[in-house]
Formats: structure tokens, sequence, C-alpha cells
């Protein structure tokens, strides 16, 4: 009753094993053969002088018809664990083998933990290195942001420079015209002083006014001047272009 009893503390811790290592029955087969061995050892034992080994097999037999029907309830829970080589074995043998096996699936279920220990550590780091990737990327973002808008800022004065460059690009291009007429009124200007008489010519220059020689010829010009053209343009191009 003694072995029944802790056989059946070896079966319900092999199934509490079991339930978290199933693959220890990968090894059932190096388990078998260790204990068949172990239980040609165990029969080549010599029994003490006190035990009858020419006892009839009928009073083995009686006995075996003799046990209660709890006994074999009791030794049935061991056919849903042990595999069928395993089960003609002895009990001696099968607590071996289920000790055995125990062990395996023991060392099996620390590696397993330990397995599942460096995969938790690993990833708690990718799931750090995740958070910085994420933080970095919203930095990223906000950096972006602020140079998108720093562009569109560049842009629209980019857009404002060029109007304005286009503006005065017109102007240069309206005075550059001024000045070619200008220098052709200049130069007619300076034809009609050259037909003048002498006497006439410092007549009409006055070394206190200049301008109102300027005037004068202005006036006595033949030429039609420019249209919308000031008149204190014209004269002050003309004393440039006489001085």
């Amino acid at each position: 009753m003694n072995m029944i009893a802790n056989l059946r503390s070896t079966v319900n811790v092999i199934s509490q094993v079991m339930a978290f290592s199933p693959i220890g029955l990968c090894f059932t087969k190096n388990i078998l053969i260790l204990a068949s061995a172990l239980e040609d050892s165990n029969e080549k034992t010599v029994y003490p002088p006190t035990v009858d080994q020419s006892y009839p097999e009928s009073v083995g037999s009686q006995i075996a018809s003799d046990r209660t029907d709890k006994e074999v309830v009791q030794d049935a829970p061991f056919g849903d664990i042990l595999p069928e080589p395993a089960s003609k074995l002895s009990m001696k043998a099968q607590n071996r083998y289920l000790k055995a096996k125990v062990r395996v699936l023991q060392e099996e279920l620390q590696k397993m933990n330990t397995e599942l220990n460096d995969s938790r550590e690993e990833t708690a780091r990718y799931k750090k290195r995740t958070q910085e990737l994420e933080d970095e990327r919203n930095r990223l973002h906000r950096v972006t942001t602020s140079h998108s808008a720093q562009v569109e800022k560049v842009k629209k004065s980019l857009d404002e420079t060029r109007t304005h460059c286009d503006t005065l690009e017109a102007e240069r291009n309206a005075l550059r015209k001024v000045k070619m007429n200008l220098y052709e009124i200049i130069f007619a200007v300076y034809i009609y002083l050259l037909n003048l008489p002498f006497p006439l010519m410092l007549d009409l220059y006055d070394f206190s006014r200049p301008w109102l020689v300027y005037k004068r010829i202005y006036r006595d010009c033949t030429l039609t001047p420019l249209d919308g053209l000031p008149a204190s343009m014209v004269l002050r191009a003309v004393q440039d272009g006489s001085s």
C-alpha cells in the first residue's frame, strides 16, 4: 500500500509537470532502456534466506485475485501516463521510470522558463527601443513641420521679391528709354547751340542763373519732348549731358 501511495504521488507530480512541458515524452525510449537495465539487475539480486523462491505460482495468482477493486482503481492512472512498453515493467521499474521522467521534465521546464525569461527581457528591450524610435519620429515630425512652415514663408517672401524685381525691371526699362530720348534731346540742343551766333549765345547764357539758358533752349527747340516727361527731368538731363 505504501508503494501504491508513493506511485500515486509520483503520478500527480508528473501530471503537473506534463501540464507545463508535454515535450518530455520524446525521452521515453531512453528512459525505458535505463529502466529495463535496472530491472535486469534487480532480477539478478540474491534474495535473503527467509524468502522462499519456490513459492507456488498458484498462491501468487490467488493473492492477485484477492486484490480489492480499490487497489485496481489506484493502479489505473498509470495506464494514462506510462507508454505501452513501460506498462509491462515491474512496479519498482515503473517507479524509477516515472522519477527519471519527472527529472527530465523538470529540466525541460527549467530550460523553458529560462528561455521565457530571456524572451521577456528581449521583448522589454524591443519595447524600449520602439518607444525611443517613436519619440525620435515625433521629434522629427515636429522639426519637419517647423521647417515646412519656414519653407512656406521663404516661398512667399521669394514671390514678393520676384514681383518687386519685375516691377523694378519694368521701371529700369522705362528709365532706359527716357535716357535714350534725353540723349537725343541733348544732342539736338548741342546742334542748336552750334548754329547760333556767338553774341546770341552770350546773351542767352547767364552765369548767375544757368537754368534759364536751358529753359530758353528747351523753349526754342523745335524737337517735341516726350509725352508726360517733366521739364525739370529734361533740364537736369540736359545739364548733366552738357557738363
